[in-house]
């Protein structure tokens, strides 16, 4: 994709609201950049998490390799740390219910060129019970934002949708 094909889909994506996740979707063209020092800052931490999750993952995965692994990413955000996953050799599948996220997960993926990711709309408290379980999960930043009558059966639920390795990381800001 283009830089101008990029810069002018951005512009249907609320650019005045600002990016969460960090991008270089073509040289110089960046989901957010250091000019919004403040939502700068959070993506480079919002990344660094990222890499963090991959190198638990890799250390701790069955076999010790992302290669052919199902992983289900939990309020996926703009999908970062999804297509990070993907990019290491991971079928990913995001779920995120906000339908902007949504939309920029997509675009994203698209213009990162990451086809072993999807993105879907839905609530993480309603995941589906007859799928099979993903290798990995992902709850990044996600269980703080539930009510105390949601946690318990949501971290049930994530322990049945996981074959092999769930990574929650909670923070409190």
């Amino acid at each position: 994709m283009l830089a101008e094909d990029i810069q002018r889909r951005l512009l249907d994506l609320s650019p005045e609201i600002p990016w969460a996740h960090l991008f270089e979707f073509a040289p110089g063209v960046m989901s957010v950049t250091p000019h919004n020092e403040q939502f700068h800052k959070k993506a480079v931490g919002l990344r660094r998490i990222g890499d963090l999750l991959l190198d638990i993952s890799r250390a701790e995965v069955r076999g010790h390799t992302l290669a052919g692994k199902r992983v289900l990413d939990l309020g996926c955000g703009e999908g970062g740390h999804s297509i990070q996953f993907a990019k290491d050799g991971s079928s990913v599948l995001g779920i995120e219910g906000r339908s902007l996220y949504l939309a920029r997960a997509r675009f994203a993926a698209e213009a990162t060129g990451t086809p072993n990711v999807r993105f879907e709309q839905g609530d993480v408290r309603r995941l589906a019970s007859d799928i099979e379980p993903f290798d990995i999960v992902l709850a990044s930043g996600i269980l703080h934002h539930l009510g105390v009558d949601d946690f318990d059966d949501m971290v049930e639920t994530l322990g049945k949708q996981t074959a092999d390795l769930l990574l929650i990381y909670l923070h409190i800001s």
